[in-house]
Order: C-alpha cells, then sequence, then structure tokens
C-alpha cells in the first residue's frame, strides 16, 4: 500500500494545472485548463497563512503598506516548497486521476492516466492506496450571481467570470461594472482595470 494520495495534480505553472474527473473516459488529450492568475495579481492571503509546515515564506521585498504576497513570490514559493518532493517522486506530475473507489477490507483503488511520455501517451494505471484526499476545490464550476439582466448580457457576450479574466487588455477606454459577491476577486479586477478604463464602478 501507498502512502495518501491528493488528488490535485498541478504543473506549478501560472498557465496551466491537470484536471480531475469524477468518472473514466477516454482521451487522448492532455487535461489542462488555465489558471485564473493574471498579470499584476497580489494575492489576498497573508505569507504565515500561506506556508507548508516546516516551510515558511521567506522574507518578502517590502511593499509598503502592502502586505500581501505578489504572483510572482508566491509561484516562487510554491516551486521552492515542490522542489525536494519531485525529485522525490512524492509529488508527480502530468498525472490525472480517472477514478477513485474505496475497496471492501480497507484501502482504495486509484486509477490514473500519466500523461509524462508526451500529448500521445495518457496511460491509465491501476495503484492501491492507504487513504484518499480529495483536494481538487471548485474552480471547475464557477457560479453566476442571480441578478436581473445579467443572463442577456452574458448572451451577448458582455459579461465575463471572474475565471476568465485575465487582465485590462481591450478595456481601453470602456465602462467597466464589476458585479460582486466577494470583493476578493472584482475589487483586484476593477483596481487593475482602472488606468485604462473610461469608467469603472463596482456594483452590488
Amino acid at each position: 500500500m501507498s502512502p495518501i494520495p491528493v488528488l490535485s495534480s498541478c504543473s506549478l505553472s501560472i498557465h496551466d494545472v491537470i484536471r480531475y474527473f469524477d468518472e473514466p473516459k477516454n482521451s487522448t488529450v492532455v487535461p489542462r485548463w488555465p489558471s485564473p492568475a493574471y498579470k499584476g495579481l497580489i494575492g489576498n492571503v497573508l505569507p504565515e497563512f500561506l506556508s507548508f509546515s516546516q516551510h515558511p515564506f521567506p522574507a518578502k521585498p517590502d511593499h509598503g503598506q502592502q502586505p500581501f504576497p505578489t504572483l510572482k513570490e508566491t509561484h516562487e514559493y510554491l516551486r521552492s516548497f515542490a522542489r525536494p518532493y519531485l525529485s522525490s517522486g512524492e509529488i508527480r506530475l502530468n498525472t490525472e486521476v480517472v477514478w477513485v473507489e474505496e475497496v471492501t477490507g480497507g484501502g482504495w483503488k486509484v486509477v490514473v492516466r500519466d500523461w509524462n511520455e508526451g500529448v500521445e501517451s495518457g496511460k491509465e494505471v491501476e495503484e492501491s492506496w492507504d487513504a484518499v484526499v480529495v483536494a481538487i476545490g471548485w474552480y471547475d464550476n464557477p457560479v453566476w450571481p442571480e441578478t436581473d439582466g445579467l443572463e442577456e448580457l452574458r448572451k451577448r457576450g458582455l459579461a465575463m467570470h471572474a475565471k476568465w479574466w485575465r487582465g485590462p487588455e481591450g478595456c481601453e477606454g470602456k465602462v467597466s461594472k464589476r458585479l460582486f459577491g466577494m470583493v476578493v476577486t472584482s475589487g483586484p479586477h476593477c483596481i487593475v482595470e482602472a488606468p485604462y478604463c473610461r469608467e469603472c464602478k463596482l456594483l452590488q
């Protein structure tokens, strides 16, 4: 039996992560989707709460009154933390989890698809694990608020979910109105867009 797997495989790239599927699917394409990271992104969690045990966040550059790490700093920290585990094989990349099943008598059957030999590989491998931690998050299911008129804006291509926002390009001279339920996304987006837009408003 093997140690506990975390069913969330990350490429440790700012741009892509490996996708998790709920049930087995035949696939010949490496499953990936873009992360919500964008140029100029600043975190909203203090470094001490981002740190893994035995691996404290390094002293960060002076950002004045802004205490949160930048995207680059967070990315470098995660790569630094993961490097020895990648070398030892305790973290595996390009590995897609396609099926998890509890085994009678104890343990779990985990079926993974190994993409490490290139985009034409995708070889399925069955493994036995003592336990499983499902840590895939909710990123695959963006939630839209129930706001009058929003559905029509979506149909006309005038509304974008924060999941797909990558920067202020294309906003020059336009009016940007941000509808938010949690200011942790719309607020920072509006700040980045403000120098480019003719007008930028936050709505609730």
